[in-house]
Order: structure tokens, then sequence, then C-alpha cells
């Protein structure tokens, strides 16, 4: 297995193994890279499952580099500060991706980086799933009520389901009662003809 098939289908043994080879300790002082602190990752084959410890922020940061072609750019939260009128009081001036100062990675590793993990959500784990048939995925329609009578007789109820999917109204012979179920039977139909088109469609 190639370790760009083991990181879309998150295969950890694969991971542990890349680990060992490299050595624990390789790996910790490599990710101070990224603005991760040594100390909080300690230099065992459980850093390859995510045994460290880090903060959003700093996943974020660490992330970036990869988005940002090799450079550790530090994040801010304030742009600028203004008074009341507009006038300005303060501005962030960060040093931005292009700085050679910045630079963590080379260009070619984290263009490499950023193809394997578009690779995890093209096929790998965090793939969309695929869209199930129409008939699938639509909601088990509930029982429909229909009335029907006999000359001489009293009118007399039962309840029918209609499959997922299918297209059968069941029409009363009268009543208001039997006429509401009507419409509400029509109103689901018109809305699994509705997704059938959908998953068509797409």
């Amino acid at each position: 297995m190639s370790l760009r098939t083991a990181l879309a289908k998150s295969k950890n043994m694969v991971s542990i193994r890349v680990l060992q080879d490299i050595t624990p300790k390789y790996a910790q002082d490599y990710v101070q890279r990224f603005g991760f602190d040594a100390d909080k990752h300690p230099p065992y084959l459980t850093l390859a499952l995510g045994a460290g410890s880090v903060t959003p922020l700093q996943m974020a940061r660490a992330y970036g580099v990869f988005a940002n072609g090799g450079y550790l750019v530090e994040p801010y939260f304030i742009l600028r500060v203004v008074d009341d009128r507009g006038n300005p009081l303060g501005a962030a001036r960060p040093r931005t991706a292009g700085d050679e100062a910045l630079r963590v990675l080379d260009a070619r590793n984290a263009f490499i980086m950023d193809s394997l993990m578009q690779d995890v959500t093209r096929y790998g784990t965090a793939r969309a799933p695929r869209r199930a048939s129409a008939g699938a995925i639509s909601p088990a329609r509930p029982a429909r009520r229909t009335t029907s009578s006999t000359p001489g007789s009293a009118a007399t109820t039962r309840r029918s389901s209609a499959s997922p999917g299918s297209g059968s109204i069941s029409r009363a012979r009268s009543g208001p009662q039997s006429d509401r179920w009507t419409r509400r039977a029509a109103d689901l139909d018109r809305f699994h003809g509705a997704r059938a088109l959908a998953a068509f469609a797409e």
C-alpha cells in the first residue's frame, strides 16, 4: 500500500511504521517547525495516533503551512481599530506568505502534502457519501386511512401503507376526513417524485 492510499484510507499502522523509521525523537523535533510545543508531544510511537496536545489555533496554523506553500504564518484576530468617526487608531501588520524568513517547509513538500490531503476528500475517509437511490433515501410513508362502504352497512375504516417511491394514491370515496387523507397522499407523492428527479439529475 502506498503512503498516499494509507493517508486517504486512514491506515494507522502505516503511520506508525513511518514514525518508527524516522524515529519518534526526530518527529518531536520536526513538529516545532509547525508551531507545536515539543514538550507536549512525547517521543513515542503513539505520536502517530495523535497522542500530542494542541489547541485549535495551533492546529489551524500548522495546516496553514501546506496551504501557504510552506510558510508558517501567525494568525491574528484584530485587523484594525477605529474610533467612533471611523478614523483608524491602529492596524495589524502581519507578516505574510512570501517572506522567506517564515519558510519552514520546502515548497515541493508542501505541494505534495496538499495533494495527499485532497485525496482524502476525493476517495478517502473524508469523501462525501454517495447518494442512494430515491427509493432508499425516501422516508417511510405513514399509514393512510381509507374509508369504504357498502349499501346497507356501516362505513368501515382500514389502514393501508404504500411502499416508498410508489406512485399509488388511495382515494377515499366520500367524507371530509377522507378528502384530507387524499390530499396528504397527493402531497407525499409529489414530494417523492421531486426527490427522485433530483437524484436522477445528479
